[in-house]
């Protein structure tokens, strides 16, 4: 009961932010990659609520990512560090997952980057609908 008791005060005491360090996000996977996600309903305690389409951007810089809704001026995801990247072979595909946390929440956005055809497919948190992004050619 002590060894819990002192383990509990030395969580309490080192905040996990600093306990995380920056993640060097590879350069092939950095850009800004734009979509719309979808119109979408559901039914809740007899109520029908519905959404319409917006546009949407997920933004991958050095060490963080973002993703905002910019007709709305609203961004679930503000640049965080709180990323994970793992990357699998899918057949001839490379496919590049990234599981970002929601900030204040327990969720964690997921994110599907194919790397040869530079398009993202952000999972939708129930009950959104999926969401296929590309990549942006930088301005000149």
């Amino acid at each position: 009961m002590k060894g819990v008791l002192l383990f509990v005060l030395y969580l309490s005491v080192f905040p996990t932010n600093y306990a995380q360090k920056g993640q060097k996000i590879p350069r092939k996977l950095r850009g800004t990659y734009l979509g719309t996600q979808p119109a979408y309903s559901f039914r809740q305690q007899g109520q029908t609520f519905q959404f319409s389409e917006l546009s949407m951007k997920i933004t991958i810089a050095k060490q963080t990512v973002g993703l905002c809704y910019p007709n709305e001026s609203y961004c679930p995801v503000e640049q965080t560090q709180e990323v994970t990247i793992t990357s699998k072979k899918e057949g001839r595909k490379k496919m590049v997952y990234f599981s970002v946390r929601v900030q204040y929440s327990s969720l964690a956005e997921e994110w599907i980057l194919d790397l040869k055809s530079k398009k993202m497919v952000r999972k939708g948190l129930a009950p959104q609908p999926d969401t296929q992004l590309v990549k942006s050619r930088k301005e000149k």
